[in-house]
């Protein structure tokens, strides 16, 4: 989560890219994956920017605060 006021600035995305990098290079991590609510829009834009890819939806996969079932997005990256 970052704070509203540094929000648009790409903070999040490179945050995002020197994970994974510090996964692969590391942990030896090849498959690397994202799980975002599907309402979020900016969570999924981070994961597209940071070069991950959309495999699909997760149709009714979490529950929310209020005990809704929620979609979530599963993004990858692979070697």
């Amino acid at each position: 989560m970052l704070r509203s006021s540094h929000t648009g600035r790409g903070l999040m995305t490179e945050a995002v890219k020197a994970v994974t990098s510090f996964a692969r290079r590391e942990l030896g991590m090849g498959r690397i994956e994202m799980l975002t609510d599907e309402a979020n829009q900016r969570a999924r834009r981070v994961c597209e920017r940071a070069g991950f890819a959309l495999e699909g939806i997760l149709r009714q996969h979490r529950a929310s605060p209020d005990g809704r079932l929620r979609n979530n997005c599963l993004f990858s990256v692979v070697p």
